[in-house]
């Protein structure tokens, strides 16, 4: 594992409105993360990952459509690799 390397990021978040949360929040951090992240860095908007031209090249892809490199030894069976992030939440402040 030579070129494995981690950052951590601990932030905080507050809502404008008052919402209802499912009990385990990773997923709804996931997906609010990435709608926001791919409207921000996506070059051809209303493209599918897919089928863009950009995707070799482009973060969103990496971090959301992870692929498996070509040249892999291992996972060669699969279409996309586990996503390269994790999304952990701390805890809830209810107030």
């Amino acid at each position: 594992m030579e070129k494995f390397c981690f950052s951590r990021f601990i932030f905080s978040a507050r809502c404008k409105t008052a919402i209802f949360l499912p009990p385990y929040l990773g997923s709804t951090l996931r997906g609010g993360f990435g709608h926001a992240f791919r409207r921000i860095v996506c070059a051809l908007k209303g493209k599918e990952c897919t089928d863009c031209l950009l995707k070799h090249q482009c973060i969103y892809a990496y971090v959301f459509e992870t692929p498996i490199p070509e040249d892999a030894q291992m996972m060669r069976k699969y279409t996309a690799a586990p996503h390269p992030f994790i999304l952990y939440p701390l805890s809830l402040n209810l107030l």
